[in-house]
């Protein structure tokens, strides 16, 4: 059966290329900054430590994510992890911030931990409303969870 990929193709991108450089740039400048002992040395600083934390939070552990059936698939250079659909508690995705990042929350650990983002494939309203997959896994949890109804535990 071939899987349905729910990450953008331009994961490493986000992930390896545009948030590193959203943490080197503001470092540099800062670094600049303190080294010619501007007065504005400090306002760099905090503004690093913005660029940082808001880069690593949006795109530091974004995954690639497939869906087979009744699994997930998610890797991360060379790590892949199998985990069961029965396992998705919820899913939180869409933000003011283009790209979307997906977050999918887990019952138990998984390779990854109880967390799972991804980047989403981009879509017209990017970044202003929820991503589509959102929508397409949370009816994913809820079908589970009437079969488990009718089938019991």
């Amino acid at each position: 059966m071939e899987s349905e990929r729910l990450s953008s193709s331009t994961t490493f991108l986000w992930k390896y290329l545009y948030a590193p450089f959203w943490m080197v740039l503001p470092t540099c400048i800062a670094v600049s900054l303190v080294a010619v002992r501007d007065p504005m040395a400090w306002g760099g600083l905090v503004a690093t430590l913005f660029c940082i934390g808001f880069a690593y939070r949006k795109f530091g552990k974004v995954r690639h994510v497939d869906l087979q059936e009744d699994r997930f698939y998610i890797s991360d250079l060379g790590r892949r992890y199998e985990v069961p659909v029965s396992q998705l508690q919820r899913v939180d995705g869409g933000s003011w911030i283009h790209p979307d990042t997906v977050k999918m929350y887990f019952k138990d650990e998984t390779g990854f931990g109880k967390r799972v983002d991804f980047v989403a494939h981009w879509h017209l309203w990017s970044g202003l409303d929820e991503h589509p997959v959102v929508d397409e896994l949370d009816k994913l949890i809820q079908r589970r969870r009437s079969d488990r109804l009718l089938t019991g535990p």
